[in-house]
């Protein structure tokens, strides 16, 4: 019956946790049985109380018949409601029935061999050199562009508006120079004297050249 082999898996089970280190058992059972923590513990106390459970046909009816251990009851009065532990006791189907060669000699050793393993998972190979640099430089440049108060298509726009308005300083600039050079200096006759420069006048070769 399907008791009789949950009860045998609940000795063995009993037999590991003997061995296994304190606060090691949750870790231990996902690593080497295909149950849940709930269940196990309802098998280990098949085990316990296999003499109560002569009558009972299924897990449903044993986990009915026994009497909550006291760390269920504390469970029960922090809002575990009736809805919840009839969900929980469903929660995991009955074990298929045992084969018929009546073995019950069957070990903690011998049950783990038996329970599936999952293959772990692979490992997250490395990143390449390339994309952490790029990540890098990613960052990099989010932040630096947080640092502009206006986008950056605004700043080069204006940067231009500057470079067209030293253009036309410039065109008046010449403009102006042209227009000293047809003034004659009366002490050089537009050679280049102090003279010129104190009175913004350019000299004859200069204004050949600007014109």
């Amino acid at each position: 019956m399907a008791i009789d082999y949950a009860t045998q898996c609940g000795v063995a089970l009993a037999e590991a946790k003997e061995k296994v280190g304190h606060g090691n058992w949750s870790e231990w059972l996902a690593a080497n049985c295909a149950v849940s923590n709930r269940t196990a513990s309802d098998w280990m106390r098949f085990a316990k109380n296999k003499d109560a459970l002569a009558g009972a046909k299924s897990q449903r009816k044993a986990l009915a018949t026994l009497v909550p251990e006291p760390e269920e009851k504390a469970e029960i009065q922090i809002g575990t409601t009736g809805a919840d532990l009839s969900l929980s006791s469903q929660k995991d189907p009955d074990p298929p029935e045992a084969g018929s060669d009546g073995d019950t000699g069957q070990t903690w050793e011998d049950f783990v061999s038996e329970a599936p393993v999952e293959d772990p998972k692979p490992a997250k190979p490395p990143e390449s050199p390339e994309t952490i640099k790029n990540r890098e430089l990613e960052s990099f440049a989010r932040r630096l562009v947080s640092e502009f108060k206006d986008p950056p298509a605004t700043a080069w726009l204006n940067n231009e508006e500057r470079e067209m308005y030293r253009e036309h300083l410039k065109s008046a600039a010449h403009v102006i120079r042209s227009a000293k050079v047809t003034e004659t200096c009366p002490r050089c006759g537009g050679e280049g004297c102090r003279h010129c420069r104190d009175a913004g006048m350019v000299p004859k070769r200069v204004g050949d050249y600007l014109s």
